[in-house]
């Protein structure tokens, strides 16, 4: 199990990156009456989507537990990482907490396995998706990267009225 205080490298992560992959594979194929291909390529997010999904499900029936919820969303996590990864050519480290996450060129982080594992365990639906989280990383990398004037022309100031 990664996480949990146990002492996670980055070789030994990377190593089983092929099996975690293969294992998200097998479980999106294990899913009744849906026609699930995963593949380490965005193009499969949607795919992705529909797995953390019918994960979600059993977990709120409770015939999935934490830790098994955990383990799958270690190896779909690495999945997802691995979609960003190959579009973006940014690599894993390990954090502070020592899981795996995704660090880009500016040394920001993006923790995919932790994303999945709190769709698949969220209570309240307001965790949204793999695409979500994805595309929310796109929208604030773009924001960060236009100029002073353009992030003013787009921000809204909402004042308190009771001041």
């Amino acid at each position: 199990m990664i996480g949990g205080g146990a002492n996670m490298n980055i070789e030994e992560f990377r190593n089983n990156i092929p099996s975690f992959i293969e294992q998200s594979i097998n479980i999106g194929k294990s899913i009744p009456d849906c026609n699930i291909c995963l593949t380490a390529s965005l193009k499969c997010i949607n795919e992705l989507d529909t797995t953390v999904e019918y994960l979600h499900k059993l977990w709120l029936k409770h015939l999935i537990d934490d830790t098994v919820a955990w383990n799958m969303s270690v190896m779909l996590g690495t999945l997802l990482g691995e979609m960003i990864i190959n579009e973006r050519c940014f690599h894993w480290v390990i954090n502070n907490e020592n899981l795996p996450v995704v660090e880009t060129e500016e040394k920001n982080t993006l923790s995919p396995i932790t994303k999945i594992y709190k769709i698949i365990t969220d209570k309240n639906d307001c965790e949204g998706t793999a695409r979500g989280f994805y595309e929310g990383f796109r929208i604030l990398e773009q924001y960060h990267s236009l100029n002073d004037d353009e992030k003013e022309e787009i921000t809204t100031y909402i004042t308190n009225s009771e001041e």
